[in-house]
């Protein structure tokens, strides 16, 4: 009997787990294919297992926006992030609050509060790709720095040769990432062409560099 009962249990946690999944794969697969198309300026996060995932990190510089309303959120609490595109399609946030707006938005959580500004961090920062897809990825492109001169101080600094953009599908506050673009061109054209990526040093925030290949 006991035997019986613990045969049942693990087919129902087997089916709950299998409905869970399922309703994970149709949300972001209804998004991708639905939702209203964004842009923001990116960069890839090269990380030491880069080339061990299936996906790709993107950080998102939108960390901040002004609150809305007189309730203040609590550190952790949801949030709500009324997003809007500009002329070209390039995603930014009008305001957060705790209620759902109108039109677009995004939900996250609070980080913090200060002076009526809140902060938070962007949930959806994955772009997913094949094992085949990472090895044709055009490394350079996407990491490649340069040296610039700072108009506000005259230090010499470095920042990113090509212009690297997110593409992603937004809706009902679910964002997920389909494309990067470099220079407005699609990531995915060099995944239709051959040779493997080769290993590139990225020059780091202050000029210094580091390696990172297979």
């Amino acid at each position: 009997m006991k035997i019986r009962m613990g045969t049942a249990a693990v087919a129902v946690l087997a089916a709950v787990e299998i409905i869970f999944l399922g309703s994970i794969r149709y949300g972001f697969t209804h998004t991708a294919e639905a939702g209203t198309a964004y842009q923001t300026p990116a960069s890839v996060d090269f990380g030491n297992s880069f080339y061990s995932r299936s996906y790709i990190v993107m950080n998102i510089p939108l960390h901040e926006a002004q609150w809305k309303g007189s309730n203040l959120p609590r550190a952790g609490e949801t949030i709500y992030l009324a997003a809007a595109r500009d002329q070209k399609g390039v995603l930014y946030i009008k305001w957060a609050e705790l209620d759902k707006p109108e039109g677009d938005y995004i939900i996250t959580r609070a980080r913090s509060i200060e002076n009526g500004i809140v902060y938070f961090d962007i949930p959806f920062r994955r772009f997913y790709v094949t094992p085949e897809e990472m090895k044709k990825l055009p490394v350079s492109e996407l990491s490649e720095r340069v040296a610039a001169e700072d108009g506000t101080t005259g230090r010499t600094v470095t920042k990113m040769k090509n212009h690297v953009e997110a593409f992603f599908r937004l809706k009902d506050g679910q964002g997920v990432i389909t494309d990067i673009l470099i220079n407005g061109v699609s990531v995915k054209k060099s995944f239709t062409t051959f040779g493997d990526s080769a290993a590139v040093s990225y020059a780091g925030a202050e000029g210094s560099a580091y390696a990172e290949g297979q």
